[in-house]
């Protein structure tokens, strides 16, 4: 490859890659899972380890920091489709890096964040486990874990709310 066919490719892709940039990123802020009326368990990675009671229905939302431009990203083991449904996964870039309140792109490798909305789909004891990991490296490249316990309970005429029912680990 020449010097100017090479240069010129190296504009192309960067010009897509901006572009593709600028219209992918959304706000920080996390959106809501759902549109039911049953109350939320909103987690962090600060929740790893934990146990929580979730009445059947409920919907719980896990924000985990995310930065796909290393190769690693969040995988989701299996879900016992039974008690537990995955509603949606959204990455979100952080708008505060690289001027990203001013409309412009994060720069490349910035971190940002991935959102998961599950739902509590019947009574039942669950687990949820997501690996850090290179895809294509496979579980010997994971990093990272995060896991939590579920405890569902089943519709009652007075929900109890997400209620945590063990400490977080030290």
């Amino acid at each position: 490859m020449s010097k100017l066919t090479l240069t010129l490719t190296l504009a192309l892709v960067t010009g897509l890659l901006l572009t593709n940039l600028a219209a992918a990123p959304r706000a920080w802020s996390a959106p809501r899972c759902g549109q039911t009326r049953s109350p939320m368990l909103v987690l962090t990675s600060a929740d790893h380890g934990r146990s929580f009671a979730i009445n059947q229905g409920g919907e719980i939302q896990l924000t985990l920091i995310d930065n796909a431009s290393t190769g690693y990203r969040w995988s989701l083991d299996p879900l016992d489709p039974t008690l537990v449904e995955l509603v949606s996964e959204q990455a979100l870039a952080n708008p505060s890096e690289g001027g990203g309140s001013q409309g412009l792109p994060p720069p490349v490798g910035s971190p940002g964040q991935v959102v998961y909305c599950f739902k509590a789909l019947r009574p039942g004891r669950t687990e949820i486990t997501l690996n850090y990991l290179r895809s294509w490296e496979g579980d010997r490249s994971t990093i990272d874990r995060f896991r939590l316990n579920l405890q569902i309970h089943p519709k009652s005429a007075n929900p109890v709310g997400p209620v945590p029912t063990m400490p977080a680990r030290q």
